[in-house]
This record gives structure tokens, sequence and C-alpha cells, in this order.
């Protein structure tokens, strides 16, 4: 058998990059886009009722930036 015969990228040693997995329905993608908006509207809320040491406050900012950019990024692939 000749050694050229299979000529494919496997055997080139090639690796052919997997295809993404399909996207969300709108629907998922709305849904998550809720919620995320829910936990920072609750977040908010306890910042304006809380009493906070700068430790703490330094905390729940840094989770509400982070939640934030959840959202951020959920509301991109809406979108898109």
């Amino acid at each position: 058998m000749n050694e050229n015969a299979n000529n494919t990228d496997s055997t080139r040693g090639e690796h052919v990059a997997p295809s993404a997995p399909p996207a969300p329905p709108a629907d998922d993608k709305l849904a998550e886009l809720e919620q995320l908006i829910s936990e920072l509207k609750a977040q908010v809320s306890a910042l304006r009722e809380g009493d906070f040491d700068a430790a703490a406050l330094e905390q729940r900012l840094s989770e509400l930036n982070a939640l934030a950019g959840r959202a951020a990024a959920a509301l991109d692939s809406t979108t898109r």
C-alpha cells in the first residue's frame, strides 16, 4: 500500500480545529440575560441598603462588576 495514498490532515500531523458548538436558541439567551439583570438589580439594592466597611464594599463592587461583565457579554451574544 502506498504511504501517500491516505494523505489527510491527520496523517500529515495537522490538527483540524473542531467546529464551534451550536449557539443556544434566542429564548435561552434572553432568559439568561433577564436572570443576570435580576441579579444585578438585587445586588444594587443590597448595596443601597447595606452599611459596609471599605473592604466589604470593595468586595461587593468587584462582584457587581463581574456580574455586569457577564450581563454585557450575554447582551452582546443575544444581539448577534
